[in-house]
């Protein structure tokens, strides 16, 4: 039994998911739920497809985490950025 991650994003219409192990292989939905449905079943026609066009399965090599980052601190004077630059941001090492 293989196993390859699946990323799921929201859009303003719904949600897309994909998964970086299986370059194309995408799908939508109204809601988190159906997108991920939706992948399941894209997952399987197109591990289909490639053992039809004799191509061999990739290995899945992704992986996920979450970091969690300290927060950043906000200054009492942020810094105002000159027109066309971007404000310079501290982050401390804490």
């Amino acid at each position: 039994m293989k196993r390859f991650l699946i990323v799921i994003k929201k859009s303003k219409d719904g949600f897309g998911a994909y998964s970086p192990d299986l370059p194309g292989c995408v799908a939508v939905g109204k809601t988190r739920e159906e997108a991920e449905e939706n992948m399941y079943q894209a997952i399987a026609m197109h591990i289909e497809g490639m053992r039809e066009d004799g191509i061999s399965i990739p290995a899945a090599e992704s992986l996920a985490e979450y970091m969690i980052l300290p927060e950043v601190e906000k200054h009492k004077e942020e810094p105002q950025a000159e027109p066309g630059r971007q404000p310079e941001v501290e982050i401390s090492d804490r």
